[in-house]
């Protein structure tokens, strides 16, 4: 009588195996989804391979100027790196030395480079605000990074305006009906320095008539804007005032009919 075949009991070896398979996953899990980086003091040891800190100096900007971006990179312990990392940099405003607005490349320690806030670089042209600088380093398996973020604040070019003076030439118009007066508006920095680009408002007080070429104009490199002021009529004593930011000056002019003899 033959041996009766039996299929051997894998009840037992399939739990271990989904228990081992779970474990697993698990573990493969955690150790490619810490995104923070820093030490921990379980027997794992760190929790990242790296711990990355992003800054920059200066955190406020006006147009044209530029920030020290600086990356500091080490490894899960805070020691330095025994082989280059790769990281990757984004910028919500402004670019970097490539002229674009993400940057990336080895870091072995440190690094650092330029940031620029140009509100006439194209194809897009930057407003103020705050804007976030992020560096990130991807490593291992999906969604495992270490990453940090700084911010800089683009300012206005006029916020910085220090005072504004209003000259007018001339000062006396003799003919209201058809003469006309140049003013012009010299703006400086609170270093003493003239002011580029900023933009100059003129208004009158005093007259009904009176009318401006143009009732704003931006200054140029002597921190110089200008605009032609007419009475049309006006006479009396006439106040034009111009402003900057938050700075205001005027010039008085006198304004009479012409006389006929």
């Amino acid at each position: 009588m033959g041996k009766r075949f039996r299929l051997p009991d894998f009840s037992n070896f399939t739990t271990i195996s989904l228990v081992l398979i779970v474990a697993g996953v698990l573990a493969i899990s955690l150790s490619c989804s810490r995104s923070d980086s820093g030490r921990d003091d379980s027997p794992s040891g760190p929790s990242a391979p790296y711990m990355l800190s992003i800054t920059a100096k200066p955190s406020e900007l006006m147009p044209f100027e530029n920030s020290l971006v600086m990356i500091d990179v080490k490894d899960g312990y805070g020691e330095e790196l025994e082989e280059p990392v790769v990281v990757k940099v984004t910028t919500t405003g402004g670019f970097f030395e490539n002229g674009e607005n993400r940057i990336t490349g080895e870091v072995m320690g440190n690094t650092s480079f330029w940031l620029t806030y140009d509100p006439d670089h194209t194809p897009n042209g930057d407003f103020p605000g705050p804007k976030l600088i992020t560096a990130i380093i991807d490593y291992g398996c999906t969604s495992s990074y270490v990453t940090d973020t700084t911010e800089i604040i683009f300012q206005q070019q006029d916020s910085r305006v220090a005072s504004i003076s209003v000259a007018a030439d001339p000062s006396y118009i003799k003919d209201a009906d058809n003469n006309y007066s140049v003013i012009t508006a010299t703006v400086v920095g609170e270093y003493g320095a003239a002011l580029m680009g900023v933009t100059v408002y003129f208004s009158v007080q005093g007259g009904e008539l009176s009318t401006f070429d143009s009732t704003t104009a931006e200054t140029d490199a002597r921190g110089v804007a200008q605009t032609v002021f007419r009475p049309n009529g006006d006479v009396g004593l006439l106040k034009v005032c111009g402003q900057a930011g938050s700075k205001t000056d005027c010039v008085e002019i006198r304004s009479e009919k012409a006389t006929t003899e």
